[in-house]
């Protein structure tokens, strides 16, 4: 049916042997339908993934279910705007058996996970170390994780997110921006626009930031941050060598990321090879990449 949690739409597949699976509307947001939103909504929210693919915190509900190795996601981030003492919903998206969860080094309790389900707390908001403990069956430690009451940004951070920029200006070169404080961690509320610079022989494509409610054209060299994060997209003209990328706000440190540009044929020899090295067979032609 139309509407139902993820927990319940889950378990309806997997707890029956002849369900080969559900089909997820969507895997990622897209542009129209916005319902039951209005405007200034101009995109979709049923994605697990924003437009720039971050990932939303329905994904890790997911991930901890298909996947063997342990997952823990804490949700929401701990930059929160209440009083202190205000109760908070805390929740866990997780494989583990069990899980124990810390405020400040308080344990607010270990609950058993059951199966198909979140696991949940009701805690009183401080700021500080928001810290979960995951264990298995038999009770032994499998995976931590926490958030954090963060100060304000003070600097901008590049990243790759996938990367292979070929003389052809066939492949696209994926960049995310990130804030942070001055301890160096991601700050989950930061807004500012950021403003990005690029070598003369490098193209931008296209900016993003994942904001189901930005008007901002996609076209442009600047973009505001949304949940802390914006994205560029980028193809270079180069043959060979490095370009570079520099993130610009005037109240941040800027972020400088040096690209390395591979020939065609040096990238198609990469992916050969690592074909080969996984298969154990073959020998790579290096002028097309076949095998």
């Amino acid at each position: 049916p139309w509407g139902r949690s993820i927990e319940n739409t889950w378990e309806d597949c997997a707890s029956r042997d002849f369900l080969g699976g559900t089909f997820l509307w969507s895997g990622l947001d897209y542009r129209g339908e916005t319902y039951p939103f209005s405007w200034p909504a101009v995109v979709t929210r049923y994605g697990i993934m924003d437009l720039c693919g971050f990932p939303k915190d329905s994904y890790f509900y997911y991930q901890a279910e298909w996947t063997d190795q342990p997952v823990l996601h804490l949700l929401p981030h701990w930059n929160l705007n209440c009083a202190e003492g205000d109760t908070v919903d805390v929740w866990a998206y997780t494989n583990c058996s069990e899980v124990e969860l810390w405020l400040n080094d308080d344990s607010l309790g270990r609950l058993t996970r059951k199966p198909y389900r979140k696991v949940t707390w009701e805690v009183p908001y401080a700021a500080g170390v928001l810290e979960a403990v995951g264990y298995d069956a038999q009770g032994r430690e499998l995976i931590r994780n926490k958030i954090e009451t963060t100060g304000a940004p003070t600097a901008l951070k590049l990243e790759i997110a996938h990367q292979g920029v070929e003389a052809d200006g066939q492949i696209v070169a994926v960049i995310n921006v990130t804030a942070e404080d001055s301890m160096g961690r991601a700050v989950p509320t930061a807004e500012m626009l950021v403003e990005f610079e690029v070598d003369a022989s490098a193209q931008i494509l296209g900016v993003g930031n994942g904001n189901p409610t930005s008007h901002e054209p996609d076209q442009a060299s600047q973009r505001k941050l949304f949940n802390g994060k914006a994205q560029l997209l980028l193809r270079s003209a180069k043959n060979t060598g490095q370009i570079a990328v520099i993130a610009r706000n005037e109240g941040l440190e800027s972020a400088q990321l040096n690209i390395e540009i591979k020939s065609s044929e040096a990238v198609r020899a990469s992916i050969g090879a690592c074909i080969i090295k996984a298969s154990g067979r073959g020998k790579l032609n290096p002028v097309d990449g076949s095998l």
